[in-house]
């Protein structure tokens, strides 16, 4: 009886955490960029009390990762919107106002012509600060992170200006968390 009650509970705990990660799933699925979390693994406890010594019992348990697999771009067809390569990420200004990292790329520039993104976070330039581009000027990023600015109130062809750079950062060697 003692082996059935620890089997059915492991089992329950189990699906549990299997329900979790697919509601978690179910959840994002319309989120932009959007990419899986949660992974569930096995792990052997021994069981204190009545019984046997030699009592283990597998338990499932779920796990909280940063997922830097690139997944698939979604061309979206607006300007701004930007794609990290594998462990690059991007700095912004998180709510708290410290310094945050993020491969979200669905990038706007608000009423004050600041750059940011979809959730409103400022992006942040190589010297740490927002980038704010001039009223008017239409932007192009570059694969590289560089922000140009064309103004179109200029005679003839107007040449691109290097407005600032994005903050970028290499993420492979680092422990990221939420």
């Amino acid at each position: 009886m003692d082996r059935l009650a620890f089997n059915a509970a492991a089992a329950i705990n189990e699906m549990r955490t299997a329900r979790q990660m697919t509601t978690n799933e179910l959840a994002n699925v319309a989120t932009p960029g959007f990419k899986r979390s949660f992974e569930s693994a096995m792990m052997t406890l021994k069981v204190q009390g009545a019984g046997f010594e030699s009592r283990l019992q597998p338990q499932a348990y779920s796990s909280d990762n940063i997922n830097m697999k690139p997944g698939v771009i979604i061309k979206t067809g607006r300007d701004l919107d930007v794609a990290m390569d594998e462990q690059t990420v991007m700095g912004v200004t998180a709510s708290n106002g410290e310094l945050a990292f993020t491969r979200r790329g669905d990038l706007k520039m608000n009423s004050g012509g600041v750059l940011e993104m979809g959730t409103g976070a400022l992006v942040r330039g190589q010297n740490g600060g927002p980038i704010t581009i001039p009223p008017g000027f239409f932007v192009k990023i570059s694969k590289d992170g560089s922000v140009f600015a064309t103004n179109p109130a200029q005679a003839g062809v107007a040449a691109p200006v290097l407005i600032d750079k994005i903050l970028l950062r290499d993420a492979s060697q680092v422990a990221l968390e939420r």
